[in-house]
């Protein structure tokens, strides 16, 4: 396993960890909706959720990005 490979896991790990809290962030949204019937509850939460995940999901794209594409054979890889 070269470099390469273990910043895509590295990389892959930290998407999943984002995506992880964003789906419990959005169980308690929904669960709050449910429990006060308010439209507006489930709206704000909505807005609020993506104003907080949205700028988490860029930095890892801008961070991650390349590396969570990178190709298994690519050259990045055979020189390490």
């Amino acid at each position: 396993m070269g470099p390469g490979r273990d910043h895509k896991s590295e990389a892959i790990r930290g998407l999943i960890r984002i995506a992880f809290w964003e789906g419990l962030v959005l169980v308690v949204v929904i669960a709050s909706y449910f429990a006060t019937g308010s439209i507006a509850v489930l709206i704000a939460g909505l807005v609020a959720s993506a104003a907080l995940f949205a700028p988490m999901f860029l930095r890892w794209a801008k961070e991650h990005g390349k590396a969570a594409i990178l190709k298994p054979n690519s050259v990045e890889e055979k020189q390490g």
